[in-house]
């Protein structure tokens, strides 16, 4: 493969220098040498650029390009010298980088952009003139980048190379004011069935390929289980009008075969159980994007994925209420903690002469934990990046992501605890690795651990015994006359929401009916106050948060029927401990 057609494809740096243009240079009298010298130093600022959303963009963060004067006037010496000399290869990069260049600058998203896309343009074309080279630039320069380009991707297919979607929509934004060009290239990668995926949004002629696409998500769902955009071509091909009646019938039809194919091969319970999972979950996706996007499937065929994707479900919850199943594929990892036996004592004996002090052990600091989890983070990325499920056996529960939990709109504790991951992020310029944005799922992800661990060694400083007999103290103390730990837990939580619109009521704020949102509207008027901060956090984190106990709802629906309540009492009686502090405050 010729050397520079792999940069164009690579970015291979060993052609590039990161030294500054000489700008003395003179292509009429230069050699061989320095032309090339000056030619790296071109291909080096080359790869700094990134071609995004219709024009180029530096490849760091993103930041519109404007090319000085000098600049320009030296690139076209370049050209000029490749162009006189025959060094072909260099002089088409060059034609290339020029062009779309030009298409950058003149991009509507440009315009929006850069304030100076007219001072960008001017500059562009004054240097041309000077040159005299404009007209040339105008006649044939997208010519000579399409013979460049239809060089690139023969090349490319006949040497089995990746085409990076970067590469894609740069060669067919450019190429697409020319319906002749862009037809060209895109019969080649049809030719081939390369990139159909990328290509089929710039293909004009989408009927007349129809064929071709479909072959290829048939290909592609035979081996399904290996990442493809089956999916997504069937989508676009309906968008476009040129998914059949047949077509649907053959491809939902394969589906049924995979889905069928999977279901035997997991009721055995010989598979892989973590694999089996990721294969009921990606299937799941499939239909789920199928019928939310799939304008023309009838109602026959909707009734179809719904009915297998109860099937699904019902494999799901048949293969994780197998607990020996589920554990066949884990390791068991122990934690230790060593706290000095003074100290325990001194908590366990201040908690029983005092019952309401329970609140002041279970809580944390979740604005220090804040700081904690982007430091973990910094240090071990790789973690938060890695997929996190929670399997519950006997309740036949498998949950994963937390982003996905996280989508409440107007959510004043994510906007909070996100602006505060902002500002410790920017102003900790020693962080390895570095958040842009989801602080608050961070921090959901780190307090996954580190809560429970919390309230667990309340129960083994204390000890269960003692809890009982402070919680006996505590139903009391609240006069419930009853001794039903479900009930206690149940009349807790009520109990937190009506002081909560108590205090809202206080403060005249608008109340809601709903339990979050009341909280959500209360956590926004006490934002000063780093103890009511972290109070209503930690409300929020036990009662609402799917990611935190979620035990409004997990209450509610008689989730933890029959379950070991020690933690939902001590969380809930500490909620209701909170909030009367706070009420009799605003007294």
């Amino acid at each position: 493969m010729e050397k520079y057609i792999k940069y164009f494809l690579d970015r291979d740096t060993k052609y590039c220098s990161n030294e500054k243009f000489d700008y003395k240079f003179d292509y009429k009298s230069t050699t061989k040498e320095k032309f090339l010298l000056e030619y790296s130093k071109f291909l080096g600022m080359y790869s700094t650029l990134f071609f995004y959303n219709q024009h180029l963009v530096t490849a760091f963060n993103s930041f519109e390009i404007r090319l000085k004067k000098e600049d320009i006037n030296i690139l076209i010496k370049m050209y000029k010298y490749s162009k006189e000399n025959k060094y072909d290869d260099e002089k088409n990069i060059l034609i290339e980088f020029f062009y779309t260049y030009f298409k950058t600058i003149t991009s509507t998203i440009y315009q929006h952009n850069y304030k100076e896309y007219i001072q960008a343009r001017e500059d562009f074309i004054v240097e041309l003139e000077r040159n005299n080279i404009k007209e040339e630039f105008f006649m044939s320069f997208q010519k000579e980048c399409y013979l460049f380009y239809k060089n690139v991707l023969e090349i490319a297919v006949k040497e089995n190379k990746y085409i990076n979607n970067e590469i894609i929509e740069k060669i067919f934004n450019n190429m697409k004011s020319s319906k002749e060009y862009n037809n060209s290239l895109i019969d080649i990668l049809i030719k081939n069935k390369v990139n159909l995926y990328e290509i089929i949004d710039y293909d004009n002629e989408v009927e007349k390929h129809v064929k071709t696409y479909i072959e290829y998500v048939m290909e592609a769902l035979e081996n399904f289980y290996g990442y493809n955009y089956a999916k997504e071509i069937i989508v676009k091909l309906d968008r476009k009008k040129c998914l059949s009646k047949n077509n649907i019938k053959k491809i939902l039809n394969r589906y049924i075969e995979i889905e069928n194919e999977l279901i035997s091969k997991l009721k055995t319970k010989t598979y892989s159980f973590h694999q089996g999972l990721d294969e009921i979950d990606n299937l799941k996706e499939e239909f789920n994007y199928i019928l939310k996007n799939i304008t023309s499937l009838e109602h026959t065929y909707k009734s179809k994925i719904h009915e297998c994707l109860k099937n699904l479900l019902a494999l799901k919850r048949y293969l994780i209420s197998d607990d020996d199943y589920v554990k066949s594929e884990m390791f068991e990892r122990k934690y230790t903690q060593e706290i000095p036996t003074g100290e325990v004592d001194k908590i366990r004996n201040e908690i029983l002469k005092n019952n309401y002090l329970l609140y002041n052990y279970s809580k944390i600091d979740f604005i220090k934990q804040v700081e904690i989890a982007l430091d973990n983070y910094s240090n071990f990325a790789l973690l938060s990046i890695v997929k996190r499920v929670t399997i519950d056996s006997k309740k036949q529960i498998y949950e994963t992501n937390i982003e996905e939990k996280t989508n409440k709109k107007n959510n004043n504790f994510k906007s909070y605890f996100d602006e505060l991951g902002k500002k410790y992020t920017e102003g900790n310029k020693e962080l390895v690795n570095r958040l842009g944005q989801d602080y608050y799922e961070e921090l959901l992800r780190n307090l996954k651990n580190y809560f429970f661990t919390q309230q667990n060694l309340i129960i083994s400083m204390i000890g269960k015994d003692n809890l009982s007999n402070i919680f006996k103290n505590l139903k009391m103390g609240v006069n419930y006359n009853f001794n039903n730990d479900y009930a206690a837990v149940v009349s807790n939580v009520l109990a937190i929401e009506a002081n909560i619109i108590k205090i809202i009521e206080n403060k005249r704020l608008e109340k809601t009916s709903d339990g979050f949102n009341n909280l959500n509207i209360l956590f926004e008027s006490c934002k000063e106050n780093k103890n009511w901060i972290n109070g209503l956090m930690y409300l929020n984190y036990t009662l609402y948060e799917k990611s935190g106990l979620n035990l409004r709802n997990n209450i509610m629906h008689g989730n933890l029927i029959n379950t070991d309540l020690t933690i939902p009492l001590i969380v809930s009686f500490s909620g209701l401990i909170f909030t009367s502090w706070m009420l009799n405050e605003h007294k």
